[in-house]
């Protein structure tokens, strides 16, 4: 399967790629710079540009769509181009290249109103409740992807929530160590299947390669 990660230059999306990489799939990230996932294909450019998307989602089978501003503070315009603006820019590419599956990855924090949410289910995305830009627009942008779940194009939401590993980034030494946060079998899973799976597996730790080992492919000027 030919599958797109954005936001690959990230710690969960870069985590992610590698193991999809490593479940055999043909993988593409597509982000402001290069991821350094080793087996990848880098393709960068801008959510809010209609031609780099097109130019990333082209030939694509499947999307896992991890790319967003996250931040506690910030303008609200950019959250809303690149969250709301972007996933839109997204679907709409996704369409039209015949994708046949898209993961749309977000947060808690769209059905969190300042109460705990404890013994129930995942809760409706709230924009109107939500508490915060960044959460306010993963909200939006939630809503978004599921209202273009169809036969021709399947889509989950997830909300990975807290995710961390034993050494994000040595800073004295200079290296990164990049445990997955999930196993490969569940984002196949993912992938492949209309339901949203329940399976998880241990993380499995990969290196980060020297920026010198990196290249990024433009997308069309």
């Amino acid at each position: 399967m030919k599958v797109l990660v954005t936001g690959a230059s990230g710690f969960l999306g870069r985590a992610v790629a590698a193991e999809i990489v490593s479940a055999g799939h043909d993988v593409r990230t597509f982000q402001r710079r290069p991821s350094g996932v080793l087996g990848a294909q880098d393709v960068c450019g801008s959510l809010t540009s209609s031609s780099d998307v097109a130019h990333a989602v082209s030939g694509m089978d499947a999307v896992v769509h991890l790319a967003a501003k996250v931040s506690l503070a910030g303008d609200p315009a950019e959250f809303e181009a690149v969250n709301v603006g972007g996933t839109r820019e997204l679907l709409a590419a996704a369409t039209d290249a015949g994708v046949a599956r898209l993961v749309y990855v977000s947060s808690p924090s769209v059905a969190h109103a300042g109460a705990s949410i404890m013994g129930t289910g995942a809760l409706t995305a709230d924009p109107q409740r939500a508490r915060g830009d960044y959460a306010r627009t993963k909200a939006r942008a939630e809503l978004l992807a599921l209202a273009a779940d169809s036969a021709a194009l399947r889509v989950v939401a997830v909300r990975p929530h807290l995710v961390w590993a034993p050494a994000t980034r040595n800073s004295s030494a200079g290296s990164w160590t990049v445990p997955a946060p999930v196993g490969c079998r569940y984002w196949d899973t993912v992938l492949r299947s209309s339901t949203r799976p329940t399976s998880t597996m241990r993380p499995r730790p990969s290196t980060r390669p020297s920026t010198a080992s990196m290249r990024c492919t433009a997308g069309p000027t």
